[in-house]
């Protein structure tokens, strides 16, 4: 089975980009820590910074992922079921425009071929190991340790904030020529 890294690109002047409103979403998403999310709606303005252009995965301080009802209506096609989704309606008051997003926390699971991947881990004599900031630079994914799960990321101990996802549903995502949802084969070991 072969996996992807699914990304957005984030330095595009045209795309829009949320005003920092969401950050209070950044420490649920960070580690999909599930009892830090409030599934309860919430509105979000577009900062200056970017553009006007929705698209339908925006990536917010690399962790917070917004999906457009386009990419969530995939993944609910797919049958993909263990994603907690919060409404997030984007809206540009000068303009008068909105749009509605769902903000999602992915699940992280153990699921890394560590005989084949290349974890860094800070050097600091002051902390225990379980304290150090570990960091997968070479991603290699054991299949058989995957599940059902087709779009998940790496387990919390791990800083990485990478969304991986199954080829299945990479090729799904791709034949709906969805705006700014780009994928990075990982290396099969």
């Amino acid at each position: 089975m072969k996996y992807y890294v699914m990304y957005a690109e984030t330095c595009v002047e045209d795309y829009v980009c949320p005003d920092d409103t969401l950050d209070v979403c950044e420490r649920a998403c960070y580690k999909s820590e599930l009892q830090f999310f409030d599934k309860q709606p919430i509105t979000v303005g577009i900062s200056d910074e970017g553009g006007i252009e929705f698209t339908d995965l925006i990536i917010k301080n690399d962790c917070i992922p917004l999906f457009s009802r386009h990419l969530r209506q995939v993944l609910d096609e797919a049958n993909i079921d263990y994603i907690a989704y919060r409404p997030v309606t984007l809206s540009y008051d000068r303009l008068g425009i909105c749009e509605e997003y769902y903000l999602a926390l992915i699940p992280r699971i153990r699921c890394l071929d560590l005989d084949r991947s290349k974890i860094c881990i800070e050097e600091n004599n002051d902390l225990r190991y379980d304290q150090l900031m570990k960091e997968v630079e070479h991603i290699v994914i054991n299949a058989n340790n995957v599940g059902r799960f087709e779009i998940f990321k790496l387990p919390m101990e791990y800083e990485n904030q990478e969304i991986i996802v199954s080829e299945r549903l990479m090729n799904k995502i791709l034949t709906r020529r969805l705006k700014n949802i780009i994928f990075s084969e990982l290396d099969q070991g």
